[in-house]
């Protein structure tokens, strides 16, 4: 029997081959809701599989997404590794990739021209950027016309998809949710290694929520370490030895703020009796500690499956919805 091809599934349904190969690449948005069952039914009566090898060298791609993060200056650690902002996008990322029969990569751009070469020998058909936005690395990246997906709203990338998230509102959010909770002296923990303002938005909004409720805003709450375990758990000693009339915390990312309650939970400080904390991420993890955390949700899992939406079916820009998830370690006045 005749092998099977594309072009003999797009004589039988009348269409062209470009129309069937959009159908098999699951992009259905360029295609009717009649021509799309149309193609899947011819392609279910000759149990069509298209050939991958010979597909990739078509159209010079893989069923390939590469994740790629791009770490700070003199960063040591991968934060991916251990951060679960991380760890629950990725997973994301594979679950959505896997349904959709595509292979996922995570790999660390430290050698800049040497992965610069290795994203183009790899032809991936599209890759997810975390970390450091480094403007010249991001050029680079955009200038090799790869479907590119990346957290942020500066739209400065002509071949970028951006995941937008308002940090603005989520710092007013976290913040709104204290002071609604009866609490007035409110500190602010974040980190100034943030070159691309996702902290500087939530301080902003944490300022906002201040001054929308006529509550003065005190420099001396004001926290600033690394976006660690660690980073939280040094925040702790600095709140005994000299900020103990602070009754409640906005700590920017989860992970801080997991270390922050360890550490005063280790000298004895009651969360959330002697103090409340409210955490920005809702990873996996927060909903597991104890006490369990209030936090700012961007629902990572789903965002991660999203950014492969976007290289998939070529769809535009994400909207990254923000809600606080009330848990055990703030108190209500």
């Amino acid at each position: 029997m005749k092998k099977i091809t594309i072009k003999d599934i797009a004589m039988e349904a009348g269409v062209s081959t470009a129309t069937v190969s959009y159908v098999l690449n699951n992009k259905t948005n360029k295609v009717s809701e009649e021509i799309s069952y149309k193609i899947k039914e011819i392609i279910k009566k000759y149990n069509f599989f298209p050939d991958q090898n010979a597909k990739s060298l078509v159209t010079k791609k893989t069923n390939l997404i590469g994740v790629i993060y791009i770490p700070l200056e003199n960063e040591e650690k991968i934060f991916f590794t251990g951060n679960g902002f991380y760890s629950d996008f990725i997973s994301g990322v594979e679950l959505e990739a896997s349904l959709l029969n595509y292979d996922v990569t995570l790999s660390c751009l430290r050698d800049e021209k040497k992965y610069i070469d290795s994203i183009i020998k790899r032809n991936y058909s599209g890759i997810i950027i975390l970390g450091n936005q480094n403007e010249k690395i991001l050029q680079q990246i955009d200038s090799l016309g790869i479907k590119t997906v990346i957290f942020g709203n500066h739209k400065k990338f002509n071949n970028f998809r951006y995941l937008n998230i308002d940090n603005v509102k989520g710092g007013f959010l976290a913040t709104e949710y204290l002071i609604k909770s009866g609490h007035r002296k409110i500190g602010f923990l974040y980190s100034d290694i943030d070159n691309f303002g996702v902290f500087f938005d939530r301080f902003k909004g944490y300022k906002n929520a201040l001054e929308k409720y006529n509550i003065i805003y005190n420099d001396k709450y004001i926290f600033n370490e690394e976006v660690s375990y660690e980073g939280g758990l040094r925040t702790s000693v600095k709140y005994l030895q000299e900020f103990k009339e602070i009754t409640s915390i906005f700590v920017t990312a989860d992970i801080m703020a997991i270390g922050l309650i360890k550490g005063l939970i280790n000298n004895n400080i009651q969360v959330p009796n002697h103090i409340s904390v409210i955490g920005f991420d809702n990873i996996t993890t927060s909903a597991y500690y104890n006490p369990a955390l209030t936090t700012i949700s961007q629902d990572l899992l789903n965002v991660g499956r999203e950014s492969v939406k976007i290289i998939v079916n070529d769809n535009g820009d994400y909207n990254i919805d923000l809600k606080v998830i009330e848990r055990e370690s703030c108190k209500k006045y």
